[in-house]
């Protein structure tokens, strides 16, 4: 079992290595990105839903949201029924950065799955097993933090 989170902690490095490197040219880093995505799957979200989703805490996700906006890749337009609440879009730039790295992300993760020579059906069931822990992982989080 031990060896299942080590070889985790061994493959996340490096991977988030690869991914900065296929960043770096848009001024952008893997946790932006991540906030990135989630903005485009779930917009208009909030820095609150994104934090959650993301499992980020809520004033590192304000930082990075914040860069987003100063680089003109993401707008907050404030709520009509809380000004404290802003709803987060992506911009025209930010979209078209963010469908600009999304394929080049996609090739470079096609290009490890393909070095792996596995099955599909293997891969499915990492998958499975990496959502079952992160299910529990924040399941934990949660109620210990209560």
């Amino acid at each position: 079992m031990n060896k299942f989170f080590n070889a985790y902690t061994n493959v996340y490095r490096p991977y988030i290595h690869h991914i900065n490197m296929i960043l770096e040219p848009y001024d952008l880093y893997a946790a932006q990105y991540k906030i990135l995505r989630d903005i485009s799957e779930h917009q208009p979200t909030t820095l609150v839903q994104v934090s959650k989703r993301s499992f980020i805490e809520k004033p590192t996700a304000r930082k990075m949201i914040k860069k987003l906006i100063d680089h003109d890749l993401v707008h907050a337009q404030n709520s009509d029924e809380d000004k404290r609440e802003k709803f987060l879009t992506l911009t025209e730039l930010g979209s078209k950065q963010y469908v600009e790295t999304f394929e080049k992300i996609k090739q470079f993760q096609e290009s490890c799955f393909k070095s792996m020579d596995i099955e599909l059906h293997e891969m499915e069931v990492a998958e499975r097993v990496l959502e079952k822990l992160r299910t529990h992982l924040i399941e934990e989080a949660n109620h210990n933090g209560k």
